[in-house]
């Protein structure tokens, strides 16, 4: 590193944001030169004299009261951070209209296939008419819609089917 570069990264370098390689190169090179160190010494000792200077002196209420606003005014505010205030009969219906809304949806998935409204399926076919029974076994058949429907069938002693 030259002084050039130090020159150019010693504020880094006194804040200590250098990478590791950068600050490494920089100290060696103050080890080398004494105008650099001088440099640096100088920019140390004005950063000290600033801190000292600023923390004896408070600034007047009216002026960080008009800065406090001034910053206030054009600090952008996120939703997160905004208060929203609704008042309680129209909480309470969005609370209800919520709660109405996930019933719905609940009960549209527990209802068997068959039994959704129209708006779900909208194009519903009648089931076609069961097979002649052959026993006392669960028959299976493919419906229309290409899903397999299990009719229970039960024969009495004439061999009629209910």
């Amino acid at each position: 590193m030259d002084c050039k570069e130090f020159r150019e990264s010693l504020d880094f370098y006194a804040d200590g944001e250098l990478a590791p390689e950068a600050e490494a190169a920089a100290r060696l090179h103050l080890n080398e030169c004494a105008a650099c160190r001088r440099a640096e010494a100088e920019l140390l000792r004005l950063r000290r004299a600033l801190k000292r200077t600023v923390a004896q002196h408070q600034p007047p209420p009216e002026l960080v009261r008009r800065v406090e606003a001034l910053i206030g005014a054009h600090r952008p505010h996120r939703l997160w951070q905004r208060r929203i205030s609704l008042p309680a009969p129209v909480f309470a219906l969005l609370l209800v209209a919520t709660l109405l809304v996930g019933l719905g949806v609940a009960s549209l998935r527990r209802a068997p296939p068959g039994k959704q409204s129209a708006s779900v399926q909208p194009e519903q076919k009648p089931p076609a008419p069961a097979p002649a029974p052959q026993g006392n076994l669960d028959l299976a058949r493919f419906d229309h819609g290409e899903r397999a429907t299990i009719y229970k069938v039960r024969r009495t002693q004439a061999g009629d089917a209910q």
